[in-house]
């Protein structure tokens, strides 16, 4: 029976056209957001893209906002590459300059189109980005499984030219679709159990281009290259290499602080000067009068007046008290 299945699957057009995701209309337009950054920990993300392909090495790694790692299911953001340039405005320290992208995760409280890069600088920029196809060269589709055997497959596809958009199983002469999952994986939910060897796969990107290939074996966490050596076409044209990026600009050095000892020049217009508190009133500028004391008025009046005055006959001080 495998071996039926394999001439079945042979007997295939190794490529064909099925229907198209939203994620493919990134490639032929220009979209703007803003680019932030976060501290990359090498775990592989969201997409758990682990280890990291060969031909992405010198790629940066980033996450996509939630939207549209999403895209038309769950994760068909993963493994989408994009050539991504600053516009100048925004910021902090680390203005965006032009980068290669590779997609390998989420970033769940970004807002469409913006993109989270790898680095965990600081800033908050402008930036335009294009997708593009993966720089995979002659690279064919490998897979990987995660907590697989005969009696359960989860299965994600890697080495991809464009993402892909939808996985199938082959199940007892039929095409089965996987279930996809949020981490980047497909499920073989309603497979018919156990699963012979080799697994066949039926893979659509999200450009509509489907291919067939078979997997020898249920390794998990390897990279197992596919039996039939295929790969997507592309949508922009082929593989794009990775461009050298452009330095990226400074930032703007702060004006200088004037020294007080210098001579005076006329200040800016565009920055008035700021008192914490405002001038006192010329009037508060006058001395206080004098109000004389008590002992001083008893002092000027005579001596029967004073003890009227001051009915105890308190001395004033520095006074001996004075009998009658």
């Amino acid at each position: 029976l495998p071996l039926l299945l394999l001439l079945l699957l042979l007997s295939l057009p190794p490529s064909s056209l099925g229907q198209n995701s939203q994620v493919a209309d990134w490639f032929g337009q220009t979209i703007h957001g803003e680019g932030t950054y976060y501290s990359y920990n090498g775990d592989g993300g969201n997409c758990n893209i682990l280890p990291v392909p060969s031909w992405a090495v010198g790629m940066k790694k980033a996450a996509m906002n939630q939207a549209q790692y999403v895209g038309d299911n769950e994760s068909e953001g993963c493994h989408l590459c994009i050539q991504l340039t600053g516009d100048g405005t925004g910021s902090g320290s680390n203005p965006i300059g032009s980068e290669s992208i590779f997609i390998t995760d989420r970033c769940p409280e970004c807002a469409y189109g913006d993109i989270d890069l790898e680095g965990g600088l600081d800033g908050r920029w402008g930036i335009d980005w294009i997708a593009v196809d993966c720089p995979v060269g002659d690279t064919k589709i490998s897979y990987t499984f995660q907590g697989s055997h005969e009696y359960y497959m989860k299965l994600s596809a890697r080495d991809l030219r464009v993402p892909i958009q939808k996985l199938e199983f082959m199940n007892d002469g039929n095409w089965m679709e996987g279930t996809r999952t949020n981490d980047n994986y497909f499920l073989a939910t309603g497979f018919s159990f156990p699963a012979s060897l080799p697994i066949m796969v039926r893979l659509t990107s999200v450009a509509g281009d489907v291919v067939t290939d078979t997997i020898p074996r249920i390794s998990n966490g390897d990279r197992i290259p596919g039996g039939n050596n295929v790969q997507f076409a592309g949508i922009s044209g082929g593989s794009s290499p990775t461009p050298t990026p452009t330095p990226t600009p400074s930032p703007s050095p702060p004006s200088p602080t004037p020294n007080p000892h210098s001579p005076a020049s006329n200040p800016p217009t565009n920055t008035p000067t700021r008192r914490c508190n405002p001038p006192r009133s010329p009037t508060h500028n006058h001395p206080r009068p004098h109000r004389a004391t008590r002992h001083e008025l008893a002092r000027t009046l005579p001596r029967q007046a004073r003890r009227a005055f001051n009915p105890l006959h308190i001395p004033a001080y520095g006074q001996a008290h004075q009998s009658r």
